[in-house]
């Protein structure tokens, strides 16, 4: 993956970020679309986090950070109020630095942390209610398949999903998107 300021990658149209699929680059999200200046990079539970100074990820209203799919681009939220410099991932979050005043439409001064986008909203829905019977049958197809995305808990002792998961994911879902 690569991300900056550019609009061509190798030959090809790539608006901003690319893939190296071992022989030329491919752009991600149809590559016409702009995306503003992409800083960094991060990958959280199996999609791909771009941080930048974007309005936009590929035809999505974004602020300034994004996440990849593997099929299409969708914000982080409310996104950020001004530009991201840093993104990692740790201990089950993922940390945003740079310069900005809010993550999220809440006060944060120059970092924030995200679980996900709204751990409960599994199958990252967006039209209202976000938080639906889908989310449920979702999570209990992850969890069948042990996708280390149920570990709601964190756990790390085995068997690390277990029904504390679930007690996590509904009391999370309870909860609301926060």
């Amino acid at each position: 993956m690569a991300g900056g300021r550019f609009t061509v990658a190798g030959h090809t149209t790539a608006g901003t970020i690319a893939a190296w699929n071992g022989a030329a680059w491919d752009p991600l999200g149809g590559g016409s679309e702009q995306f503003g200046d992409v800083f960094t990079l991060a990958v959280y539970n199996g999609e791909l986090v771009a941080g930048g100074t974007f309005h936009n990820a590929g035809t999505v209203s974004a602020n300034s950070i994004a996440r990849w799919t593997g099929a299409a681009w969708h914000p982080l939220r409310s996104g950020v109020h001004g530009q991201v410099y840093a993104l990692t991932v740790y201990n089950g979050e993922v940390i945003v630095g740079g310069g900005f005043s809010t993550a999220g439409g809440q006060p944060s001064a120059f970092w924030a942390r995200w679980g996900c986008a709204c751990y409960p909203n599994c199958d990252h829905s967006t039209t209202p209610p976000t938080l639906n019977v889908n989310d449920f049958i979702c999570f209990l197809n992850r969890f069948a398949a042990a996708d280390p995305y149920t570990n709601c808990d964190g756990s790390t002792t085995p068997p690390t999903l277990n029904v504390l998961d679930f007690t996590c994911f509904l009391n999370r879902f309870a909860a609301g998107c926060p």
